[in-house]
């Protein structure tokens, strides 16, 4: 209930114009998640699905990535603080035109968070594509929660947020969000790309707290 749904065509195709242009998106009635799509006012050419998603949610941080001689990638984040003391922050990189593609995603973690939930969602290959539909695997340490499919070298045909498609990013945390940067392979060079968005931050500081585990107790003494 009150959910959007948006529908985004990306064309790659030499006489299509401007490679960062090539897209349109449209609103669709919830009924269409059923069956044949109803759409919902006007086509919006030139607008992609996730700048619809910070048009529609404020909170929204976007962050464009023009890679040079490739093409273009823009990476999302909202962070939702719920009720019972979590922090769910929502990460989307969606990959316009890039060939490089995109493996992995890394979020870092402060000392001492705790990790209540992870979740990714990436689009299933169709159409008789080779592509795999394998989940990426996740991996929670105590510095950072990584995402990531299979190498290139491992794989070409591996699960990677290819030209056109969206990858989503979910983690639930109990620290609120501070100014940082989320971390992002492309899939076939391996390059990492720091990109600036809220990440999780400190615990609140308390007073008593010495030991700046986010409790007072009796370790402090």
């Amino acid at each position: 209930p009150g959910a959007t749904f948006v529908m985004e065509i990306v064309s790659i195709h030499p006489t299509a114009g401007d490679a960062s242009a090539r897209c349109a998106t449209r609103d669709l009635h919830p009924a269409s998640m059923l069956g044949t799509p109803l759409p919902l006012g006007p086509t919006v050419p030139g607008a992609t699905a996730i700048e619809r998603w910070a048009a529609l949610e404020p909170a929204v941080a976007l962050r464009t990535l023009d890679l040079p001689n490739d093409g273009r990638i823009i990476v999302g984040a909202h962070v939702i603080e719920e009720a019972n003391g979590l922090y769910r922050y929502e990460y989307a990189i969606a990959n316009l035109n890039s060939h490089e593609s995109v493996g992995a995603v890394t979020l870092p973690l402060p000392a001492g968070a705790a990790v209540v939930a992870t979740s990714s969602h990436l689009p299933a290959p169709h159409s008789g594509e080779i592509t795999s539909g394998e989940p990426w695997t996740i991996t929670v340490s105590a510095e950072a929660a990584r995402y990531a499919t299979e190498s290139f070298a491992t794989n070409p045909n591996a699960n990677a947020i290819r030209w056109g498609t969206l990858g989503a990013f979910t983690l639930v945390t109990d620290r609120p969000p501070v100014d940082g940067a989320i971390t992002i392979d492309t899939f076939r060079s391996g390059e990492s790309i720091a990109v600036a968005l809220p990440v999780p931050g400190p615990a609140p500081t308390l007073v008593g707290d010495l030991d700046g585990d986010g409790a007072v107790s009796s370790s402090d003494l």
